[in-house]
């Protein structure tokens, strides 16, 4: 014999199933059942042993465990597809062949909850009828979802549209995600383990760095822009946002930078500085090629109006993206006037919000002109009362007015409701321009009129309504006069320090031909201005409803329905006139008004109507809006919400029912369709 061969196997885990199934040597039975693993002894397809990790596995005790087959604590199927029983007797066949079978399995928790168990099964004794098995279980779900969710992240973080790097604490790139060797064309060789200044084209300051660094270590947060080059020699801009990453003790140990390709930004911001210091050239060489050049008039005025157009698309573009910052600006500006500042930082302070505000009225009529000329303003013709809206510009502009010692008046002072066929809305905002306008460009001690007066019928039938606004300011001189309504025309500017932008008028004779009206305007050196409107005649729709005789339209049997409407409505002629259609048709039925749609939620929620009628265009918010925010909130999602609107535009119409309307009547409606749509909620 020159040696000899010796082969080992592992068999602790069937030794501690038999000392505990012959229940000797003491210390062998506290490791099976005080182990963290769960054991189960099945013997003959039935658990007849258990340890304390098991029953904490499955939620339950010993003696809901013993006596079960392991199928009947499984699902009917495992995640794959199989039947569990199938699976459990192909397991224990191999179990049986082999001596020892792992696989991962899915059980159920005693309260129903499945659980996933990394499942080790080892052959005890297989002879005859006895068939023992010991079962190992690991509890493996908390794991599988930690995975999981480290796997969503890390597929987050590698698909992100934006550079994402992680550096050490001496600055030196650890971690860069893909997104970040397509902007600088660098591959990770030559990247990880560099310092990001790499990247910099030597544009930004030292003083940038000192002041980054600074934050950083510090433990703050640091936000700014950074002039980079790429690997092939482009320049490109970068906005960065780096934050230091802490340890659950408190102390940094990386830096997390989160970097944005803004250069197509920057070249948009440079277009518009361009555009604003060649247009007025442009507009000059124009002008003199088309007074040189008669043949060529038709070319030039189509090329003037298609230049016109992308002048206001790209305006209201440029209007859109200027907002957000400037809303920044003016916040963060009224967050320091409410701190502690010195004298000049106060009046360095009320410099920034005067003019923020200033260039922010200027965005907006920008963004207004470019709307209506590109045809994008929504336009609801209904009855419209006058003197609720002179009273109501009154009430608005009046603090204005006292401010500069002028006096508002409204001739005649009592007279009949009024009506003029109108988008309210629109009619307040062209109202507003206006006399802002007389008390910005009137005297101290000076008046502005409002008035009203029912002009003679037209040869079409209609009865024009003429809405003044006069002053008695400076007024304006007779060849000027044809230019007032043109879009950033301002009168006189040279020879006044009042702000302005040349808009607003341009945006009273847009918004008042939508509506199908015309303006004008009489003024003379020295004795101030009128500026008019036209619009025509009509009455309210409760006054129509009762000369037709249309308001008691609801059976005797219907009176009785009771509950609640909440109506949110600005026009108060519609709110009367939906009013009395209830009161006499469906008294038991109650009716809560509003005018502002931001309140629509909060009083959903008080009163928890049966039904939403809901107005679209609102003083605060489109109707649209407010239905988003109806449905968004749980309390109030399920309400049905019956949009009454006199935009009958096929387009709106489907827009609405598509985000949740339960109807759109449009306006004037049918007394009787209107009824029959009520009796649909209530019981």
């Amino acid at each position: 014999m020159i040696g000899f061969i010796a082969i080992t196997r592992d068999i602790t885990e069937k030794k501690l199933a038999e000392l505990a199934l012959r229940g000797s040597e003491m210390r062998y039975r506290t490791l099976f059942y005080d182990s963290p693993d769960g054991y189960l002894i099945v013997k003959n397809g039935i658990f007849i042993e258990c340890n304390k990790a098991a029953e904490l596995i499955l939620g339950g005790n010993r003696s809901m465990i013993l006596g079960k087959k392991p199928e009947e604590i499984s699902p009917e199927t495992q995640p794959n597809g199989q039947k569990s029983e199938e699976l459990i007797r192909n397991a224990v066949i191999e179990t049986f062949q082999k001596g020892k079978t792992s696989f991962e399995w899915v059980h159920n928790r005693f309260d129903g909850t499945p659980i996933l168990i990394q499942v080790n099964l080892t052959c005890i004794e297989y002879e005859g009828d006895n068939q023992v098995i010991l079962n190992t279980w690991r509890d493996t779900t908390a794991q599988r979802k930690t995975e999981e969710q480290v796997r969503k992240l890390s597929r987050a973080v590698e698909q992100s549209p934006v550079s994402i790097v992680i550096t050490n604490l001496d600055g030196n790139i650890e971690y860069a995600n893909p997104n970040t060797f397509r902007t600088t064309g660098y591959t990770p060789d030559e990247l990880i383990g560099k310092n990001p200044r790499v990247l910099k084209s030597g544009k930004t300051s030292p003083d940038e760095y000192t002041n980054l660094w600074h934050n950083i270590t510090e433990g703050k947060q640091w936000k700014g822009t950074f002039h980079n080059v790429k690997k092939n020699g482009e320049l490109y801009w970068e906005q960065s946002t780096i934050s230091p990453i802490f340890n659950e003790r408190g102390k940094i140990t990386h830096f997390l930078a989160i970097k944005e390709d803004i250069t197509e930004r920057k070249r948009i911001e440079q277009e518009i500085i361009d555009l604003n210091q060649n247009l007025e050239e442009k507009i000059m060489i124009r002008t003199a090629e088309l007074e040189r050049s008669n043949t060529a008039l038709e070319k030039a005025r189509m090329e003037a109006e298609n230049a016109n157009l992308a002048k206001s698309d790209f305006l209201s573009r440029m209007s859109h993206e200027l907002r957000t910052p400037m809303n920044s600006i003016l916040g963060f500006a009224q967050l320091l006037e409410m701190g502690e500042l010195s004298a000049t930082q106060k009046k360095a302070v009320n410099h920034i919000l005067r003019s923020g505000k200033h260039l922010l009225d200027l965005i907006n009529e920008v963004l207004d002109i470019s709307r209506i000329e590109a045809g994008r303003v929504s336009i609801s013709v209904e009855p419209v009362e006058i003197n609720s809206i002179f009273r109501e510009i009154s009430d608005t502009l009046g603090p204005a007015a006292a401010a500069a010692g002028i006096t508002i008046q409204i001739l005649p002072a009592t007279t009949d409701p009024l009506y003029v066929s109108a988008d309210c809305q629109r009619l307040k905002q062209i109202l507003l321009n206006l006399v802002n306008n007389a008390i910005k460009y009137n005297q101290p001690g000076g008046w502005v009129t409002l008035k009203q007066e029912v002009l003679p019928q037209t040869e079409k039938g209609i009865v024009p309504v003429r809405i003044s606004v006069s002053d008695c300011g400076k007024g304006i001189a007779a060849e000027d006069l044809p230019k007032i309504f043109t879009p950033f025309e301002r009168v006189g500017a040279e020879k006044t320090v009042i702000e302005g932008t040349g808009l607003g008028l341009a945006v009273v004779k847009q918004l008042t031909t939508l509506m199908g009206g015309e303006q004008g305007v009489e003024s003379e050196i020295g004795k101030g201005s009128n500026f008019w409107i036209e619009l025509p005649k009509t009455i309210k729709e409760l006054d129509r409803v009762q000369q037709n005789g249309d308001l008691q339209n609801g059976q005797h049997i219907e009176m009785e329905k009771k509950g609640c409407i909440l109506y949110i409505e600005d026009n108060v002629s519609n709110v009367e006139l939906v009013e009395q259609i209830i009161t006499a048709n469906r008294p038991g039925i109650s009716l809560i008004t509003n005018t502002f749609g931001k309140q629509a939620v909060h009083l959903a929620k008080q009163h928890q109507p049966s039904l939403i009628l809901l107005d679209l265009n609102l003083p605060d918010m489109h109707g649209s809006e407010v239905l988003e925010q109806l449905k968004q909130d749980d309390e109030t999602a399920g309400i049905p919400v019956v949009v009454i609107s006199a935009d009958a535009m096929p387009n709106q119409l489907t827009a609405m029912l598509k985000a949740g309307a339960k109807n759109y009547l449009t306006k004037p409606f049918d007394i009787s369709e209107f009824i029959n749509m009520l009796d649909t909620y209530f019981k």
